[in-house]
């Protein structure tokens, strides 16, 4: 008897929700195969010897992600959300994306600007005094998940977003 695998729905078709749910499994499936290296403070940048973070993000964001040498980048949790966002929509992949505010904007259209800025403060141990979209929630979150590594708190967002169907909910 013959298998049959279900087909996935193309990212283009997939409902708001549906992509950030792919986004966040495919944030996992970068950090699990070690592409991604999960480094608090650093937007992107390529594990290659050069930090340059401009030539990193057009790198990253002018077409499919393509690694440095070592085939890692490091990324905090906004980067690597845009940067599983360029993987799977092809949309981005041709747009070049160099200012904060640019980010801000694929976030804002993905998970919406709170939501990704909550993620970013969770995985930076923001409070309300260093960030205004950090609080207690966002830093019992992260002492809850860090186990001594930036990607276990990184793991956490993303789980908690797919768990909570595409919200983070610290």
């Amino acid at each position: 008897m013959r298998k049959t695998t279900k087909k996935e729905k193309p990212f283009s078709r997939l409902n708001a929700a549906e992509k950030r749910v792919a986004i966040a499994q495919d944030v996992l499936a970068q950090l699990k195969i070690g592409r991604y290296v999960a480094e608090s403070g650093t937007y992107v940048s390529l594990v290659d010897g050069d930090d340059t973070k401009v030539k990193a993000n057009q790198q990253f964001l002018t077409k499919p992600p393509q690694f440095g040498a070592s085939g890692q980048c490091n990324v905090c949790a906004k980067g690597a959300l845009v940067c599983s966002i360029v993987r799977l929509d092809k949309k981005f992949n041709k747009t070049v994306l160099q200012l904060a505010s640019d980010v801000n904007l694929v976030l804002r259209r993905f998970f919406g600007q709170e939501n990704a800025n909550v993620m970013e403060a969770a995985f930076e141990n923001w409070n309300e005094f260093d960030d205004a979209d950090g609080s207690d929630a966002t830093q019992a979150f992260w002492q809850k998940h860090h186990d001594g590594d930036d990607r276990s708190v990184l793991e956490a967002i993303m789980k908690n977003v797919i768990k909570n169907k595409g919200e983070f909910k610290p």
